[in-house]
């Protein structure tokens, strides 16, 4: 089975904590992990580290990258545009 974890809001209702240039899921809120990486580490009983995939927009590569560098490339897939939910899910699939 294949995971994807959608990192490409921009965190608005987080305000202020969250800015478009570090939305939630890059903010550590509840420990010394960010969001973004408590996700992934709880996913760690149930999928293989292959099997996670993390969809987001261009902005945020680098802090994909930055946080999850163990990420294989191509398991960063990136949304040409952003589009909400549905199409994020959409494009994970295809990958």
């Amino acid at each position: 089975m294949k995971f994807a974890i959608m990192a490409g809001g921009q965190g608005t209702r987080f305000w202020p904590l969250s800015r478009e240039r570090r939305p939630k899921q890059f903010l550590a809120i509840a420990g010394q992990r960010t969001m973004l990486q408590e996700t992934v580490c709880r996913l760690s009983p149930l999928a293989r580290p292959d099997d996670v995939y993390v969809v987001c927009g261009r902005q945020y590569v680098e802090l994909v990258r930055n946080q999850l560098p163990e990420l294989g490339p191509q398991q960063l897939v990136v949304e040409p545009v952003p589009r909400n939910t549905a199409p994020r899910i959409g494009l994970a699939a295809l990958h």
